[in-house]
């Protein structure tokens, strides 16, 4: 019994202490009423003046009905506030979601924006290329009709032509000069003939791109002499030109075949092609020319220097050849020593040696031969290394001229522009001389070196023959096939 009464104490004062700790706690609640502070006093009170199991047990049940409740009223009001809570939750990500898709589409915006700003930007640069363009084309045919006495003005009638009217304008001024320039015209003129007299007599010019002459001691095509001159033209076949100019002189049909003479610019003199020499192909080479020229003189000494070394040892091997094979048929080896030192050639300096040792024996006697033929076979390949190194640098120049002359005329281009040719023929012919010196050089000698190489190879051949001839006759004379 005193144990059941000890549990239950504990168990009241375990309740007691619970609703001591569990009341503050629910007092900042609007829900908790203050008598709920004044009821844990009672408890508080009960407990500690009451001894009576009875009562314990009964205030313990009531306590524990009371928290209960307390308990199902607070998890009431967690559910509730949970449910706000997710009210509140799915509100602010929807205002989220929003404000997200505001950001994108502000954003798809002003990629809109900025691509369109770039549109016009580009737009703008071309108006601005193409009223530059225009600037440009409209000053250009002022300057041109202006050497034909044509004067375009900027104003009419007081008033400032803007582009499209200034641009009417050349085309309708345009047009008629084009209208004149295109149209047959007889006059009567003074023109020079070919030996440079000068006579009177009809000039058909037709247009400003070519011009006929008529007169009794001569007639055919005109050519610009310079400073509004003309001078006839005399082709190798005047029969079409006389029968144009005669056709058009009279108004009547054209000939089949036409003979005509057109030039650019009737002020400016029309010089007759100029034969290029050697001089002028040199000249048109640069630096790079002179030095293709001076390898191919010094690569023609060294071939024909050596191509005389090498008649001149074929001719003396045969010599050597045959005196010394007549004095080892004989067995007279001390004479054939004696011919050979007494005679000079590739053949003789090989032979003299083995003459000496051929008693020696066949092993020391190709050692021999060998030591000559190596000693001796340089002096027939002079020059040969030196040769073919001309014949393989030349084309390499060839293409460094090209690169050159092409690097000329990109400089000329850069600073002059493409508006005169002549300018940039000096790079262009440069860059093309080279090359063809480059090969006429080259070529040429390549064929000529492996000529001469392959004769020194056979000269070399005959010289080791002819050894082991001697050699072979001797030990045949003795009986000894050592």
């Amino acid at each position: 019994m005193k144990c059941i009464f000890k549990f239950i104490t504990a168990a009241a004062l375990m309740l007691a202490l619970n609703a001591l700790l569990v009341l503050p706690a629910l007092s900042a609640d609007a829900n908790v009423t203050a008598a709920n502070a004044t009821r844990a006093a009672d408890i508080k009170k009960a407990v500690s003046v009451s001894s009576d199991p009875a009562m314990l047990v009964k205030a313990f049940k009531r306590e524990f009905s009371f928290l209960d409740t307390q308990k199902r009223a607070l998890q009431a009001r967690k559910v509730e506030l949970d449910r706000q809570q997710k009210r509140k939750k799915a509100a602010h990500d929807r205002i989220l979601n929003n404000l997200e898709n505001s950001l994108l589409e502000l954003d798809r915006e002003i990629d809109r924006t900025n691509q369109n700003l770039s549109e016009v930007e580009g737009q703008l640069e071309k108006d601005d290329e193409n009223s530059q363009l225009v600037e440009v084309t409209i000053n250009q045919a002022k300057e041109t009709l202006k050497g034909y006495g044509i004067k375009i003005s900027d104003f009419r009638d007081g008033e400032r032509l803007d582009d499209q009217q200034t641009l009417e304008l050349i085309f309708e001024k345009t047009t008629d000069l084009l209208g004149r320039l295109s149209s047959i015209n007889k006059e009567e003129g003074a023109f020079f003939l070919a030996d440079g007299s000068q006579v009177s007599g009809s000039i058909i010019r037709v247009g400003r791109i070519a011009s006929y002459g008529i007169n009794d001691k001569s007639s055919g095509c005109l050519i610009p002499a310079g400073e509004g001159y003309l001078k006839l033209w005399n082709p190798q076949d005047t029969e079409p030109v006389i029968q144009t100019a005669s056709a058009l002189s009279n108004n009547s049909a054209l000939p089949s075949t036409i003979g005509i003479f057109l030039y650019d610019n009737p002020d400016k003199a029309v010089q007759p092609p100029k034969q290029r020499n050697i001089k002028d192909v040199l000249r048109a080479g640069g630096i790079v020319g002179h030095i293709i020229i001076a390898l191919g003189f010094l690569a023609a000494v060294m071939v024909l220097v050596r191509f005389v070394r090498l008649a001149v040892a074929a001719r003396r091997n045969e010599a050597v050849k045959s005196g010394v094979t007549a004095l080892v048929k004989e067995n007279k080896v001390d004479e054939a020593v004696e011919f050979c030192q007494s005679k000079s050639g590739v053949m003789a300096r090989v032979l003299a040696p083995v003459l000496e040792i051929i008693d020696y024996g066949r092993t020391a006697l190709e050692y021999v031969i060998t030591e000559s033929l190596l000693r001796e076979g340089s002096k027939l390949d002079l020059f040969k290394n030196a040769i073919n190194a001309v014949a393989m640098v030349s084309p390499l120049l060839g293409l460094l001229g090209t690169v050159a002359g092409i690097i000329k005329t990109f400089e000329v281009i850069v600073e002059f522009g493409t508006g005169n040719p002549k300018m940039m023929a000096g790079g262009i012919s440069e860059a093309l001389v080279t090359t063809e010196l480059g090969l006429i050089v080259a070529i040429p000698i390549y064929i000529v070196a492996t000529l001469l190489s392959g004769w020194a190879d056979r000269i070399k051949g005959d010289i080791e023959e002819a050894t082991l001839k001697v050699i072979n006759l001797y030990h045949q004379g003795n009986g000894n096939d050592e």
